[in-house]
């Protein structure tokens, strides 16, 4: 993991969007959130092991990749001390549920 000063607030932002994403999606780490930045300035997701994924019934939508995906956001911001009032847990919301439900689950 790089330094604490290397996750500037866009950076965090980036990096929780990816994983509510990947939350609706069904996706969790396998070990431990992996968080880099390459060469461009671009905030990498990566497994070394395998993603889990998790299948949701067909028009449902799976909370265990949001309950594990928001233990690994929390862990990260106590990591590098930031707050983490200040940048949101990894949960659903009722827009993003209509859009998933009506979108990637049909």
């Amino acid at each position: 993991m790089k330094a604490p000063s290397a996750f500037t607030d866009t950076r965090l932002k980036t990096i929780r969007a990816k994983l509510i994403k990947r939350s609706y999606l069904g996706y969790m780490p396998y070990d431990r959130l992996q968080i880099g930045i390459d060469k461009d300035n671009r905030v990498l997701q990566f497994d070394t092991g395998a993603m889990k994924y998790t299948a949701p019934k067909k028009g449902q939508i799976n909370k265990r990749p949001f309950t594990i995906n928001n233990k690994e956001w929390l862990f990260l911001l106590k990591k590098i001390h930031k707050n983490p009032g200040k940048y949101g847990l990894i949960e659903r919301n009722s827009r993003m549920d209509n859009y998933y439900l009506q979108n990637i689950c049909s």
